[in-house]
């Protein structure tokens, strides 16, 4: 019979708890609790819907009854929809929860396609790839999950370099690498082992020795572009060799591909600018292995 009713803790516990994937919500105060001051539970068909943190907030205080509402039987959609309501979080759900949404449609009726009809109630805004995305993530390893649910890695790069040994993955997620240097060090890493052929164990080894070097990207970088790091290596050399110091600043073209270089410094007086074309004729001797980096 549909309505209010109350209903032991340990009555609400034996329900169903299909719908028991949120994390995010804390539960009302004890005071409230205590009270009765806290939003009925809705229970359909032996399912508690939502409200399992208040559940578990009762029991952790001895509360012995909570007040219940008693719903009509109705399609797991709609549960889900209605618990997405009560709920209230759009757009902040975590990718476990999500991952239990797909799940509870998938066990519940067959048709986890089912969540883009609910992708405003989760993501507040609709998403038509959303059950696609969620079972991307549900098939990354163990660790990669961790780091694109703590938000170190975006779920595409994630997917890209999944085939990377996890102990990889283990070892990123403590470095002090940020956002973006993290996501490029997985692609160089992935696009490394896949050029070079190399085994999981050479690349779980290759990943640490970068990682334990102070300029982790870089060391990967030169095992990439091995002739475009040398070039930098040389070009960074000469430059502190006869300009370091003298505020002149030498561009080669990108990737050194062009035939020319740009030179650039600034004066604010003619003791200043003698300074800087005496710094410039240094060049005039080493001009050959300037232009020697060009191709």
């Amino acid at each position: 019979m549909a309505g209010f009713r109350l209903f032991t803790t340990a009555e609400i516990d034996a329900l169903g708890r299909e719908l028991d994937i949120f994390s995010g919500r804390r539960a009302p105060a004890p005071e409230l609790i205590l009270k009765g001051l806290y939003p009925p539970l809705p229970i359909c068909a032996e399912t508690l819907i939502w409200g399992f943190h208040i559940l578990r907030a009762a029991q952790s205080q001895k509360v012995r009854q909570l007040s219940c509402l008693i719903i009509p039987s109705c399609p797991a959609a709609q549960l889900l929809a209605l618990a997405l309501k009560l709920e209230n979080r759009a757009g902040s759900y975590s990718w476990r929860e999500k991952e239990k949404m797909l799940g509870f449609l998938a066990a519940s009726e067959g048709r986890p396609e089912l969540l883009q009809e609910l992708s405003p109630l989760i993501e507040n805004h609709p998403d038509p790839r959303i059950a696609d995305r969620i079972a991307s993530f549900s098939a990354l390893p163990g660790e990669l999950k961790r780091l694109v649910e703590e938000g170190q890695i975006d779920l595409r790069s994630a997917a890209r370099v999944q085939s990377l040994p996890e102990d990889v993955f283990a070892r990123l997620g403590s470095s002090p690498l940020s956002f973006s240097r993290r996501r490029q060090f997985l692609n160089e890493l992935f696009e490394v082992g896949g050029r070079l052929k190399l085994s999981g164990r050479d690349i779980s080894s290759l990943a640490r020795r970068a990682l334990e070097d102070p300029k982790p990207f870089e060391t990967i970088h030169r095992l990439r572009f091995p002739t475009l790091s040398a070039l930098e290596e040389r070009f960074s050399a000469l430059e502190r060799e006869l300009l370091k110091g003298s505020g002149v600043r030498l561009h080669p073209p990108p990737y050194y591909e062009g035939e020319a270089f740009t030179v650039e410094f600034e004066f604010n007086s003619p003791k200043t600018l003698a300074r800087k074309l005496n710094a410039l004729r240094s060049l005039e001797g080493r001009i050959d292995a300037l232009f020697e980096l060009l191709h």
